[in-house]
């Protein structure tokens, strides 16, 4: 006995195959963290967020949440920078007041914030292959010299009750378009911890008149240290003129 094989037309094939090209592709909008250069010595850190189409084509967006997470012990978040270039100017961008909800925003000092997006009515917002820079983060340093990550959290129980990160889709009302959540490590400079202790504090004080006053004796005392750490005003060498730096730093001003 001789089975055939029943294929599909030639004719029905292309029909079924212009279907399929002309069907709009599945994609998703990614979140990611990208760290700004860091100033030489500053106690600040800037982080980007953007939106970043996962296809070769501009994505239209309505809204976005975003649930920040970080080591509390190593970074403070101190807001958002309102001011710079962002290719889109958003009708909200912040952090909303979630009191009655999983409350992230009633304090910072646990190391999660809620952030949120939304577009102008009738007017979405586009991210892009490269990215669409949404806002930047400011944070505090607290601690230097060792590495750390500010992330994305998924959210969802047990964690998060009320709270998830997502994107909105700019064409399909309601439509959760979310992709991949991508955070940055990034190493707090260390400029100024003349003493190496991952702080500053007074006890770096006499370290970095050692460094000043003799470099082979700092070297000595403080082996695992770095002698350019006293070079404050990041000119390239360490001399008197990194005192006044220094002491700003020191000090927070």
């Amino acid at each position: 006995m001789h089975f055939r094989t029943r294929t599909k037309p030639a004719a029905a094939t292309l029909v079924l195959a212009i279907i399929w090209s002309l069907s709009p592709a599945s994609a998703n909008i990614n979140l990611e963290l990208r760290a700004l250069p860091e100033p030489c010595a500053s106690r600040c850190v800037q982080i980007d967020l953007y939106a970043v189409s996962d296809s070769f084509e501009n994505q239209s967006l309505s809204a976005m949440d975003v649930i920040l997470v970080w080591d509390p012990a190593v970074l403070r978040l101190t807001g958002i920078t309102a001011v710079g270039y962002y290719p889109y100017n958003w009708l909200f961008s912040g952090f909303p007041n979630d009191y009655m909800l999983d409350g992230l925003n009633n304090s910072w000092e646990d190391g999660d914030a809620f952030y949120e997006a939304l577009a102008q009515l009738g007017n979405a917002a586009w991210a892009t292959p490269s990215g669409l820079r949404v806002v930047t983060f400011n944070f505090r340093k607290l601690r230097v010299g060792q590495p750390t990550l500010v992330d994305i959290a998924r959210g969802g129980p047990p964690q998060y009750q009320y709270t998830r990160t997502a994107v909105y889709s700019g064409q399909i009302p309601g439509l959760n378009v979310t992709g991949t959540l991508t955070g940055v490590e990034i190493i707090p400079n260390p400029v100024g911890d003349m003493n190496c202790d991952g702080v500053w504090n007074a006890f770096d004080i006499d370290p970095f008149v050692l460094a000043l006053t003799d470099p082979l004796a700092y070297g000595q005392a403080f082996p695992e240290c770095d002698y350019q750490h006293a070079d404050v005003n990041c000119d390239g060498m360490v001399n008197a003129f990194d005192i006044d730096p220094f002491v700003v730093l020191l000090t927070g001003s």
